[in-house]
């Protein structure tokens, strides 16, 4: 029962869900593959961009806090 809980909870991981739901909407409304994995590298690209934005301006504010 351990397991199949860690197994449900992996796969119902909110990152993975981000990850896999562009290329879910997309391939149902086109069901076109290769169309459909095109979007899902442009979101993967976009998603990689944002979260090292966002670390990168978290660590830029400890930086500057911790230097005051």
């Amino acid at each position: 029962m351990n397991l199949f809980a860690r197994l449900l909870s992996s796969f119902f991981n909110p990152f993975i869900i981000a990850l896999l739901s562009p290329f879910l909407v997309v391939y149902k409304s086109t069901k076109d593959m290769i169309y459909a994995l095109k979007w899902e590298v442009f979101s993967l690209v976009f998603f990689i961009v944002a979260v090292i934005f966002v670390f990168t301006l978290i660590t830029y504010f400890v930086v500057q806090y911790l230097l005051s």
